[in-house]
């Protein structure tokens, strides 16, 4: 009974879900109406699912962070990990800009209709 104790002990520590890593928001969420024939409500609308996303991909970028201290804080930090966290945020970094983007140039044939 003990060795079963100790066999779920040892599971349960490095179960992969204690050390989920960073889940980078899908912009599946980010639905831009095409702006030269949306009204006022629906660019509204767009605004909002764009502060909802940035703030999505901000917790994300956090989560890096709180990654990397956790990681050289044990020690268990290396070169693979760290490059995968600067992939990670510059990938986090290309899609902020990109949603900021394509909602700008919706905003601007909205603004030109």
């Amino acid at each position: 009974m003990r060795r079963i104790a100790a066999a779920l002990t040892l599971l349960l520590c490095f179960s992969p879900s204690l050390f989920a890593a960073c889940v980078m928001p899908e912009p599946g969420k980010l639905q831009l109406p095409d702006g030269a024939s949306s009204d006022r409500e629906q660019m509204l609308v767009a605004r909002k699912q764009l502060d909802a996303y940035l703030r999505d991909l901000d917790r994300f970028i956090l989560c890096l962070d709180a990654m990397e201290k956790t990681a050289k804080g044990t020690g268990h930090d290396n070169i693979l990990r760290q490059d995968r966290r600067r992939q990670q945020y510059n990938e986090a970094m290309a899609a902020i800009s990109e949603a900021i983007s394509a909602y700008d140039r919706e905003v601007e044939a909205f603004n030109g209709q």
